[in-house]
């Protein structure tokens, strides 16, 4: 219902004013009415944009720069997944399904491989050609979001070490190779 047909069903109740088309407390009720609509819908926007399910501009925005980057690329459902996961992240997701996790609230793929005794894991973000900046962003974002204590490896090279480690090679016989890094990628 729009102001003016709010306001005059109220004042109708009422049976105090005259509110037929060609009143004159109507044509206030009128001129009211069409400042009311602006701020009526100034205020759904306004409501829109404070949750995150609802938001569809600056509300999105507003909640990527505060944790660091606005992902303007990205269509809206998946801006609004990604703050949604963001906002869900707690205490208890500082496993690998939560390191897993906090990969896909990131907007980036790959593997996560724990090194308990060293206390360290290696986050492989190969899948996907990223810029300069956005590989300072995510291995930002990576430490600042990670629990302290642990040594983050970030790799984006496409080295997966396991596949190196399958091989059961000594540190001597890898050198002895005298094998470049983009050779070692490739073995």
């Amino acid at each position: 219902m729009d102001s003016l047909n709010s306001m005059v069903s109220k004042l109708s109740a009422t049976g105090i004013y005259s509110l037929n088309e060609d009143s004159n407390v109507y044509s206030e009720l009128k001129a009211y009415a069409e400042g009311l609509d602006v701020l009526v819908s100034e205020l759904e926007v306004m409501l829109r944009e404070c949750f995150f399910s609802t938001a569809e501009d600056y509300g999105l925005e507003r909640a990527e720069r505060l944790w660091g980057n606005v992902h303007n690329d990205m269509d809206t459902e998946k801006r609004r997944q990604m703050l949604l996961a963001r906002s869900s992240f707690g205490a208890g997701d500082f496993t690998l399904e939560g390191t897993e996790k906090l990969m896909k609230i990131l907007g980036i793929s790959g593997a996560v491989f724990e090194y308990p005794a060293l206390q360290r894991i290696s986050v492989d973000v190969s899948d996907d050609d990223y810029s300069e900046g956005q590989r300072i962003w995510i291995i930002s974002q990576l430490r600042a979001l990670l629990p302290a204590h642990l040594d983050v490896d970030v790799v984006f090279s496409g080295l997966d070490w396991n596949q190196v480690d399958s091989k059961n090679l000594t540190f001597e016989e890898m050198e002895n190779r005298a094998l470049t890094w983009e050779e070692i990628d490739l073995l």
